[in-house]
């Protein structure tokens, strides 16, 4: 094995390693279903309840319409729902689910296997929901919208009724504090993550935050309400599951904080090894909303004039001077599709994603050689042997194989495995080729993530970048590389 690499293996193994010894401490309540219904570990009460003709009932009692199966799930055992009427199921929040009047803060993580669009029936449907009262009353809850193809799969922080609708009028669901993720990656196929955290609620304020993550990625973030959850005493909060759900349901935990990007991907990565594995799959750019990329969609920055020659869609740069070309316009949201190649050991060059209008102002005024955003690095293998050599050190910074990072002030919480500075999402994989060999890169980069495929293969990423908006720039960084396939679909 190369000794860089092993170094790296290493060094992800011990990042790894201390995340999961914080998350056993910070853990309260963790049913694996591998046994039976009732959790494995709890603070509280460990068993499972259910609501029948709105008493509480310890054990599974739902004539056959939810079962416990001791097979079929991530590690072992699930539950799985059947019916859409059957009856609810909880378990009780009280220390399973620590609460506090004030700075509460605090994480619930599940695993769902189903196909929205068929197995559900019409209506709502929560998978989760943890209140003393009511969905709209002091409760979090994770839904799928009631309607549509696909549905819409949303994260609801309510507060006290009286805080945020004291004359209990009929709000618009986009006046509610809701998020709404379009287009989620369910399956019956394959185990999907599903987690929500909460911090600084109970503060009188409007600092509180409530994020939602998919697939160990974070979709979103409930911001701006004065998030007030007053649960009493003599109330009896509850963790309810399956409400109204379809599909297979496994490994519940609950946190006693609010964990963090880096924990959240973990319990998602923790049980990659036991899904099925996708196959390959090279993106091509084509269908609705896809479009070529050519000469009259850029910009020159500070290149020199004859830095880039154009024909027919295939892009030539002579990698000098050091500087970029533009979209003409600033981006948010997209997919991009390109193939590059390198003419000569050791090329350099990258694919900018949100780069700042700032920063290319700085540039077009002669300061500095390259912009401020998200950098999806275009790198030859010869690199590494260049900068041995020439900085007599090993090159344990960075990959050739598809490294994404945050230039300048740009901030990135990068996928693991992590560069040693923090900031690079290192590939988890090594599949690009040699120089004067084609590499097909699939970027998409939505809502302040990004997540690249190099060769059909997703590699590395990151999520929470900031900026999320600005311009798409080819770099050309000192050495001929040539780009062909150029593609994109502009996003909502």
């Amino acid at each position: 094995m190369n000794p860089n690499r092993f170094s790296l293996a290493l060094l992800a193994c011990t990042y790894m390693s201390a995340i999961g010894a914080d998350l056993d401490a910070s853990r309260t309540f963790h049913a694996t279903f591998d046994q039976g219904p009732d959790a494995q570990f709890a603070k509280g009460d460990a068993r499972l309840h259910t609501r029948v003709e709105k008493e509480a009932k310890a054990g599974l009692h739902t004539d056959g319409a939810t079962v416990w199966k001791d097979s079929g799930g991530l590690t072992g055992g699930a539950l799985q729902f059947t019916k859409r009427n059957a009856p609810w199921l909880f378990y009780q929040a009280a220390s399973n689910v620590p609460y506090a009047k004030s700075e509460w803060a605090g994480t619930v993580s599940c695993w769902l296997k189903l196909d929205p669009e068929t197995d559900l029936e019409p209506g709502y449907c929560d998978p989760i929901l943890l209140t003393t009262r009511a969905w709209n009353d002091g409760a979090f809850f994770i839904d799928f919208d009631k309607e549509g193809d696909p549905r819409d799969f949303r994260l609801g922080a309510f507060p006290d009724l009286t805080v945020w609708n004291p004359e209990k009028k009929e709000v618009p669901e986009a006046q509610r504090p809701l998020f709404s993720v379009a287009n989620p990656p369910f399956s019956n196929d394959r185990w999907t993550h599903v987690a929500f955290t909460w911090e600084r609620f109970n503060n009188e304020d409007k600092n509180a935050v409530a994020s939602f993550y998919l697939n160990g990625h974070l979709q979103g973030s409930i911001t701006g309400w004065q998030q007030q959850f007053t649960w009493k005493e003599d109330e009896e909060s509850r963790l309810y599951i399956g409400l109204n759900y379809i599909g297979l349901f496994d490994e519940l935990s609950c946190y006693d904080r609010a964990l963090t990007n880096e924990e959240i991907a973990s319990l998602y990565h923790q049980h990659q090894s036991s899904q099925p594995k996708l196959p390959a799959a090279t993106i091509r750019g084509e269908g609705p909303g896809w479009r070529a990329l050519g000469e009259a969609d850029f910009v020159n920055v500070n290149c020199a004039a004859d830095t880039w020659t154009w024909r027919d869609g295939f892009a030539a740069c002579t990698g000098n001077p050091v500087g970029v070309i533009r979209s003409k316009q600033p981006i948010r949201n997209c997919e991009i599709v390109a193939e590059w190649r390198h003419l000569q050991s050791g090329g350099n060059s990258g694919i900018f994603l949100w780069a700042s209008p700032a920063s290319i102002r700085q540039l077009e005024e002669g300061k500095g050689r390259l912009p401020h955003g998200i950098e999806v690095q275009v790198l030859d293998h010869g690199y590494t042997e260049q900068y041995e050599r020439n900085h007599q050190k090993k090159a344990d910074w960075f990959t050739t194989h598809g490294d994404v990072f945050p230039t300048g002030p740009a901030t990135m919480t990068p996928f693991p495995p992590v560069a040693p500075n923090g900031k690079r999402s290192f590939p988890s994989k090594n599949v690009s080729k040699g120089v004067g060999e084609w590499n097909h890169y699939y970027i998409r980069a939505i809502n302040g993530e990004v997540r690249l495929w190099v060769n059909g293969e997703e590699v590395s990423g990151g999520t929470g970048c900031d900026p999320a908006e600005g311009y798409l720039c080819l770099e050309s960084e000192g050495a001929p590389v040539e780009f062909r396939h150029l593609r994109i679909r502009e996003l909502p």
